[in-house]
């Protein structure tokens, strides 16, 4: 009897011997990596994420638009730099505007002065019942009686209606506009910050 242990493979027994442990590895590989990995990956289903991309893509050309009409409109306005302290004919215009908006929130913030200009941030959230009501009020904010500039805007569908795509259902919108007043011949500067 010979020793097992103490033998000598040959060059073509070691070869075999090397394919086949390759060979193990890679189904190893195949079976317990791979295999697993592509079944997690095909698992999941990007249809929903692709939805929510062609609809931020959507969004983004919309608002592109609008801003591209309202620098490009050729109609001049007929809005006007109003004596201190305007806010509520400030408001009154807003709230006629926001008449078709299903519901709206309006916020002042405390006026600046820099010499005699005065500057009035407003924050304006309002739902529309489509993006087109909510484009017109957003054109109507902008060619506001009272000189103002829309600083920033975004519009989405509305949080908590399903089903709901700029195209279909109720849009939110939050815009920040600064109205522009003059102190020239204003009565007070009662509750201007500097």
């Amino acid at each position: 009897m010979s020793n097992r242990l103490g033998h000598r493979f040959t060059t073509k027994e070691s070869l075999i011997i090397a394919l086949l442990a390759l060979a193990l590895i890679g189904m190893c590989f195949y079976r317990f990596i791979y295999k697993p990995t592509q079944e997690e990956i095909d698992s999941y289903d990007t249809t929903e994420l692709e939805e929510e991309y062609e609809q931020q893509q959507l969004i983004a050309t919309r608002i592109k638009q609008m801003r591209d009409e309202m620098s490009e409109e050729d109609e001049v306005t007929d809005s006007r730099i109003s004596v201190y302290s305007n806010q509520k004919n400030e408001l009154n215009a807003l709230n006629d505007i926001l008449a078709s908006a299903t519901d709206f929130k309006v916020s002042f913030e405390a006026p600046t002065a820099e010499g005699d200009l005065v500057r009035r941030n407003a924050r304006i959230t309002f739902y529309a019942a489509s993006y087109y009501t909510a484009e017109e009020i957003i054109k109507d904010i902008n060619n506001c009686d009272y000189l103002c500039i829309i600083r920033d805007m975004t519009i989405q569908p509305s949080v908590g209606y399903s089903n709901t795509t700029l195209d279909n259902g109720t849009v939110q919108a939050s815009l920040n506009v600064v109205f522009y007043e003059t102190l020239y011949g204003a009565s007070d500067e009662y509750g201007i910050e500097d």
